[in-house]
């Protein structure tokens, strides 16, 4: 039997597809992020902190958007002015997986900054958007974990074109490596949520773009307004 090309890649992908991920639907973390199994019971303000460790958890699983999702980063790129958010939904009825990242100095530290080392994640499914805007973080809440509790608005999100407090974060063009270049803890914790879409098995990176690039087409309904 003569191997193709395709022949191979379709082989290589069946195999790779049987592996399941090191964390569920996150696949490889690098530099200081814990992915956290079970999720935290309490992810308020000062509940969990850490001066060099940022936290990732899985919320949601396998979950159908009940509504439309407001989110403000969908496209790739790097992310540091608040001009750089959009005003983008994602669709009701899209199943989706759910994570959410959260990054708090030590309340007693007596540092009123703390820039987190850079580091990265990967994740199994396509990035659909991101929620980065406080405002947005609240609105849902309803995918969280049920039992960790979140809020409240006034000290969430990400501080983006703010001079020393400046966040910066990367959405690499296959939308599955998401880039923390620069994330700084201040008073106000540094929390996003990440919606991914669901998939049956962890898909091989070098041939999603090939298999999914075109499965977000519909889902994402674009309202494009440039926001700060």
């Amino acid at each position: 039997m003569r191997l193709t090309a395709i022949s191979i890649t379709v082989a290589s992908c069946i195999m790779l597809m049987g592996t399941a991920g090191a964390w569920g639907g996150i696949l490889m973390t690098e530099g200081d992020v814990q992915v956290l199994s079970p999720p935290p019971p309490d992810a308020r303000q000062n509940k969990l902190e850490d001066s060099q460790v940022m936290f990732v958890w899985e919320e949601q699983s396998d979950f159908i958007l009940p509504v439309d999702v407001k989110v403000d980063i969908v496209d790739p790129g790097t992310y540091n002015q608040g001009s750089d958010r959009v005003e983008e939904i994602i669709s009701a009825g899209t199943r989706v997986k759910v994570y959410f990242l959260h990054a708090d100095r030590p309340g007693a530290s007596g540092q009123t900054l703390i820039e987190y080392p850079p580091s990265r994640i990967l994740f199994s499914g396509i990035i659909l958007g991101i929620i980065s805007k406080p405002s947005y973080l609240d609105d849902s809440d309803f995918l969280g974990e049920p039992a960790t509790m979140y809020g409240p608005t006034i000290a969430r999100g990400l501080t983006l074109g703010t001079g020393d407090l400046k966040d910066r974060i990367t959405l690499e063009g296959n939308l599955q490596w998401l880039d923390l270049d620069h994330v700084c803890a201040t008073s106000i914790r540094d929390e996003i949520r990440v919606i991914t879409m669901y998939e049956d098995g962890p898909i091989p990176e070098p041939v999603t773009m090939a298999v999914l690039g075109l499965g977000s087409a519909g889902v994402l309904a674009r309202r494009r307004r440039r926001s700060a």
